[in-house]
């Protein structure tokens, strides 16, 4: 098995796992992952960009997009010795930027997430204020059938 076949194994799993939350159109963050996410291909952090604070990859890849308009936020999970709940970057051509994990020690084997829009991570840092989209205090993504469109009008008329 592939390490993208064992992270899709593993969200599967999940979504078994957890009851249907009434008025949600998800069952949970991996489930949203599960459904409009896709596969990515780890490699090397390129020289030009540099690393941030271990254990913070939701922080450093979100200022990492904001200040890169040529790159796009994405959330989702990694696998190396076990899926994790992870945060990076991409290119256009769907390159992983990710200023957060390490090469050295259990380097990442894939990457399976949902890309973000710089507009819509802008919007819900403000209204969420914390870092990770997926996991605020109340998850207007999860609420209905992702359309990044539906998702910023609604953050907008709370901010």
């Amino acid at each position: 098995m592939t390490p993208h076949q064992e992270l899709i194994k593993y969200l599967r799993l999940c979504r078994k796992m957890q009851p249907k939350i009434p008025g949600y159109y998800y069952f949970s963050a991996e489930d949203f992952v599960l459904k409009n996410g896709q596969g990515y291909t780890p490699n090397k952090l390129p020289d030009k960009y540099e690393y941030g604070p271990w254990k913070e990859c939701f922080r450093n890849a979100a200022n990492l997009a904001l200040d890169n308009p040529n790159l796009t936020y994405v959330e989702g999970f990694a696998i190396s010795i076990i899926p994790v709940w992870h945060g990076w970057c991409v290119t256009k051509n769907g390159m992983v930027i990710d200023n957060t994990w390490r090469h050295d020690q259990h380097p990442p084997l894939a990457y399976y997430g949902v890309p973000l829009s710089t507009e819509l991570l802008r919007h819900y840092l403000l209204w969420s204020e914390v870092y990770g989209i997926l996991y605020t205090r109340e998850n207007l993504l999860l609420k209905n059938k992702y359309d990044p469109k539906e998702a910023l009008r609604i953050i907008q008329s709370r901010l």
